[in-house]
């Protein structure tokens, strides 16, 4: 087919089948705007690549961001093997974290395109997936590098070390089943709950999803703690600890009244012998 861009000047076009499913995080016209911009050489000559949310140049410049600061954090926490002051175990500590955030951001993205590439945008790093949570990682910093200043001694004791490991321990286990689960789940998992059932729904109960029945927020609710044990922040541990389990005492219960409704035979029977695995949670 033949394709008149804006400027008067006739393409050679070709014919596009695009299914945005449920679970997008932008809508169908984001990506209609880009593939428009392909005939037009205005458009092809602007910023639309950074400033369309689906566009390819932000999700460039966040993996360059995002994989430099990991390495380079990386770097720092080799390094701080090579000494045992007190210096090297708090230098130790931050890489760590910084190395564990990057790694969790750009594999939600990485997972996502890989296993459930219909959906996938920038949002899918999740950088600005609520002002709570950007507001948590500050206070994380912040109450990190206060105490750094003002109690040092209490990030470099032999218990705080201690904890420290705990920290690491729960931010693998928590990474392995966040990113396990979207893996098993592949088109199954997106990052928003899914009012209507699609064609292509199923219920996922093998691997990781007969340990728990939500893995991936099993995942995050257990790494996000452990980053903030892995830092030795007491408030912020506290903190996120209490948010996380607010957040998802609301969200699974709703979610799983939705996934009732797809499943009706199924669910209910999946539920009754696979936990949730985090504390205090019964939906």
């Amino acid at each position: 087919m033949k394709q008149v861009g804006k400027d008067g000047e006739v393409y050679d076009g070709v014919n596009v089948r695009m299914e945005i499913r449920e679970g997008s995080l932008w809508p169908r016209e984001e990506y209609m705007i880009m593939l428009d911009a392909l005939f037009d050489k205005t458009e092809a000559r602007s910023a639309m690549q950074f400033t369309n949310p689906v566009g390819l140049g932000r999700i460039a410049v966040t993996s360059f961001a995002l994989g430099g600061l990991g390495a380079a954090h990386l770097v720092g926490l080799a390094w701080s093997f090579s000494y045992s002051s007190s210096g090297a175990t708090l230098t130790r500590a931050w890489c760590a974290y910084f190395v564990a955030l990057c790694f969790y951001h750009m594999s939600e993205f990485i997972t996502t395109a890989r296993y459930n590439a219909p959906i996938v945008a920038w949002e899918s790093f999740l950088l600005n997936q609520s002002k709570a949570y950007q507001i948590a990682l500050v206070a994380s910093w912040v109450e990190f590098w206060l105490e750094v200043l003002v109690v040092p001694g209490l990030k470099s004791s032999a218990l705080s070390q201690l904890i420290m490991f705990i920290g690491v321990v729960l931010v693998l286990v928590g990474q392995s089943f966040r990113t396990g689960a979207m893996v098993e789940a592949g088109s199954n998992f997106t990052h928003i709950i899914q009012t209507e059932k699609s064609s292509s729904h199923k219920l996922v109960t093998t691997g990781l999803y007969s340990i728990v029945r939500h893995p991936s927020y099993f995942g995050w609710f257990w790494w996000s703690i452990g980053t903030q044990l892995l830092m030795c922040n007491p408030i912020c541990a506290a903190g996120y600890a209490y948010a996380a389990w607010m957040f998802f005492n609301t969200r699974i219960p709703f979610e799983e009244d939705r996934l009732i409704k797809f499943f009706p035979d199924e669910y209910p029977a999946y539920r009754r012998k696979t936990p949730i695995g985090i504390p205090f949670i019964e939906a």
